[in-house]
């Protein structure tokens, strides 16, 4: 099931959108005031445990370029319900520069000689 799974882009993509979008539901409303009711003092700016990354990271391993509409559509809905932004140009900016520096990120471990990419049987199965 998982292979036919990873086959069809699809449904990947939303599964992975929804994924992220239920990330940043858990991460505002379950692990960021338990930080800080724990009393930490960079849970004023950040949070130590931030998982929605790790499921943008797993949509770009597995879709590759395929991941910009998970992430644009995701992180707009999380944009349009906890900030208030708008879909237009200007409230789309920042949601693109954070699709962005993930494929940079990934890029930089690469180029210091991390298989981050697999090899070319690797992505042929992808």
């Amino acid at each position: 099931m998982i292979w036919k799974l990873l086959e069809n882009r699809r449904a990947l993509g939303v599964l992975l959108a929804a994924l992220i979008y239920l990330s940043w539901q858990i991460q505002e409303f379950v692990i960021l005031p338990i930080e800080q009711s724990l009393g930490l003092s960079i849970a004023k700016f950040a949070s130590i445990f931030y998982i929605p990354a790790g499921f943008v990271f797993l949509a770009f391993y597995l879709l590759r370029w395929w991941y910009f509409p998970v992430v644009l559509v995701s992180k707009g809905l999380v944009d349009l319900q906890f900030r208030g932004d708008d879909w237009t140009p200007a409230g789309l900016i920042p949601i693109l520069l954070a699709a962005i520096a993930y494929p940079l990120w990934l890029r930089i471990l690469n180029n210091a000689r991390w298989d981050v990419f697999g090899t070319m049987t690797e992505t042929a199965l992808l």
